[in-house]
């Protein structure tokens, strides 16, 4: 099974991987300070778009450990950044 680069090449997933997340509605991935938005394309297949950056001008502490990340949905991510930016 060949695993897909996702991210600048940060994560790696297989399709199945991907489709699974994406079906449980854990559609945004969440890295070091970024969240990426995990998105399907006939074209291009799965990819991870660039939603929202946790800006450490702000003194905002890191969303992850350095080389980690987890996938949330929606509202899991709302809770996290302490604000409703994203819809269902």
């Amino acid at each position: 099974m060949e695993k897909l680069n996702l991210i600048g090449g940060k994560i790696e997933l297989t399709d199945k991987e991907c489709e699974k997340l994406y079906n449980h509605g854990e559609i945004f991935i969440i890295t070091y300070r970024t969240i990426w938005q995990l998105r399907y394309s006939r074209n291009a297949g799965w990819y991870g778009q660039k939603v929202y950056y946790h800006d450490k001008r702000y003194n905002y502490l890191p969303l992850t450990k350095a080389g980690r990340f987890v996938a949330y949905t929606a509202s899991e991510t709302n809770n996290l950044i302490g604000r409703e930016l994203f819809t269902a």
